[in-house]
């Protein structure tokens, strides 16, 4: 019932410029982890039966163990994982998808439905936590639909961010134009911003569209502190080759992820 009451509350998104004293609340992170991992190898173990097809390796030699009350599987490093975290753990297993497609099974395991236009448990989060902030809902990829509660920033990487963050600038040299010439540009940005929002034979998304860039762009001072705490490149490890040839750059992502919450 929260799902379907959050995905109809609001038909406008919402952005606004950050507040000054900034965010001292929760961080909710979710993992997207695509490609069908096998959990009885993880933590809803499962051992061999005799007379019955084999399920798992690992249990022709191992038991299930257990860190806590918490099951999991003898593979891998799974047990110096659970032995240094279950006691921050919630595992919940058996979630019934209704489904047995890839596609649908995405689509109901981050909205909670099989139909489209439900928000994620991450744009909720953000909408009702820290709908004034302007990086309340980071997206690295994956399911990321808001059902119009906010707006998400998309990152990947930060090739450009410092010149996506301070305009003014480019990549540490002169400043491009004269502040007397910034503020003009401004200026007229605002005023002609505001004369494409009066006509009358606009469309609601396209007023919503610039109203939402108008509101994004008064909050662009508050945005520059993100470059304070933005990882320098030498800290990055860019993308890193795991099996089967898979690429991921998941450990920059949470940098990011944890430069913007603080």
């Amino acid at each position: 019932m929260l799902l379907g009451a959050a995905g109809l509350s609001l038909p406008v998104p919402r952005l606004y410029a950050a507040p000054s004293e900034g965010y001292s609340g929760r961080l909710l992170v979710t993992l997207q982890c695509d490609g069908a991992w096998d959990v009885t190898s993880f933590c809803d173990p499962k051992s061999n039966q005799p007379g019955e097809k084999e399920i798992t390796q690992w249990s022709r030699s191992d038991d299930i163990q257990t860190a806590g009350n918490i099951q999991y599987a003898p593979f891998a490093n799974n047990q110096s994982f659970f032995d240094n975290y279950y006691q921050d753990m919630l595992v919940i297993n058996g979630v019934d998808m209704q489904t047995n497609s890839h596609t649908t099974g995405v689509l109901h395991n981050w909205s909670g439905r099989n139909t489209e236009g439900y928000p994620t448990i991450t744009a909720m989060f953000a909408a009702n936590n820290a709908p004034e902030q302007p990086l309340s809902y980071l997206n690295f990829g994956g399911y990321s639909q808001t059902a119009n509660l906010i707006r998400y920033s998309r990152l990947n990487g930060g090739a450009g961010l410092d010149f996506l963050l301070d305009p003014a600038y480019l990549f540490g040299r002169t400043p491009l134009s004269t502040e007397v010439n910034l503020t003009n540009i401004r200026e007229f940005r605002k005023n002609k911003t505001q004369e494409m929002m009066s006509d009358a034979t606009l469309m609601n998304r396209q007023k919503g569209n610039l109203q939402a860039y108008n509101l994004a762009l008064s909050g662009q001072d508050n945005l520059k502190k993100f470059l304070d705490y933005v990882p320098d490149d030498n800290e990055l490890e860019g993308g890193i080759t795991l099996a089967n040839k898979r690429f991921s750059d998941l450990r920059d992502q949470v940098r990011f992820a944890a430069a913007a919450f603080q």
